[in-house]
């Protein structure tokens, strides 16, 4: 959407706040990326375990069974998980987080079988944009007691393990 060059991808800045809710979120979300150093690697990620852990850097997944199925050209939805382990956060200070993100552009919702963690780190909720402004992306990390995440359509989530 950002690429087109007409009306439909104009945001009048300067009203701050009749766009408030959408400022903010942008804010947040900036900040997120400066924050987790995985997003600032400047290298194309291959799916190899550079940093030696099991873990590779990227792994592709989808939704219910967790195989990731290319072939399915209805598939509208996908999920990667991210091996933070050579890219210490800021925020998160363990050499080994991780994040969990999924797009749902589907009409349905879809849930997703959470990657396991390992020494007890749990995965907590960082971005649902499903949800209301102000609880769509929690600087207090929601944790999430489950071993999968149902989402809603059309949704982003960002999980990040603690």
């Amino acid at each position: 959407m950002y690429a087109q060059d007409n009306e439909i991808a104009l945001l009048d800045w300067n009203l701050q706040l009749k766009n408030q809710e959408t400022l903010n979120f942008v804010k947040s979300l900036v900040q997120f990326r400066r924050d987790h150093k995985i997003f600032q690697t400047g290298q194309f990620l291959t799916g190899e375990d550079k940093s030696q852990n099991g873990i590779p850097e990227v792994v592709w997944l989808g939704p219910d069974d967790g195989a990731m199925h290319w072939e399915d050209l209805e598939q509208r939805c996908i999920a990667y998980q991210l091996d933070g382990s050579d890219h210490q956060s800021s925020n998160s200070p363990e050499e080994d987080y991780r994040l969990f993100i999924i797009f749902n552009a589907d009409a349905q919702p879809h849930s997703f079988n959470l990657p396991e963690l390992p020494n007890e780190k749990q995965w907590y909720r960082v971005i649902d944009t499903s949800l209301p402004s102000g609880d769509d992306f929690q600087d207090l990390k929601i944790l999430i007691g489950e071993s999968f995440y149902r989402v809603n359509a059309p949704t982003s989530i960002v999980l990040e393990s603690k």
